[in-house]
């Protein structure tokens, strides 16, 4: 008789993206920025890219355009007062883990899954 192992696995809605795979792209980093700058309580969608920059929508509708340049984030959106921008977003990336400081006065970290990026706080 022939003994037989049965593994049963769980899936959890996200998981940390192995050590090999854990640098973050622009897009993901941009999304972060986004998410914190503005203190959405959901990562935006990307909606496109053009000439260098990359389309974020919010759940509420609002647009976004986000650019990395360095350690920095470069954002652009529209308001009631028209164009607005933003370079004083600053981001750490250690491992699967990113930190984003949005206008140097406070700070939101992420972790990266498989999935995209999730907030630790």
């Amino acid at each position: 008789m022939k003994a037989v192992l049965v593994v049963v696995g769980i899936l959890l809605p996200f998981s940390v993206v192995n050590a090999a795979d854990n640098k973050w792209p622009t897009d993901l980093i941009c999304a972060s920025g986004v998410h914190a700058y503005f203190y959405l309580k959901e990562p935006p969608r990307q909606i496109g890219k053009l000439d260098g920059w990359t389309a974020f929508r919010s759940k509420s509708g609002a647009t976004y355009d986000c650019q990395v340049r360095g350690r920095s984030i470069a954002l652009k959106w529209k308001n009631d007062s028209g164009p607005m921008s933003s370079e004083s977003t600053q981001f750490d990336e250690r491992g699967a883990n990113l930190t984003v400081r949005p206008k140097g006065l406070s700070e939101w970290r992420f972790q990266r899954t498989t999935n995209g990026y999730r907030s630790l706080d």
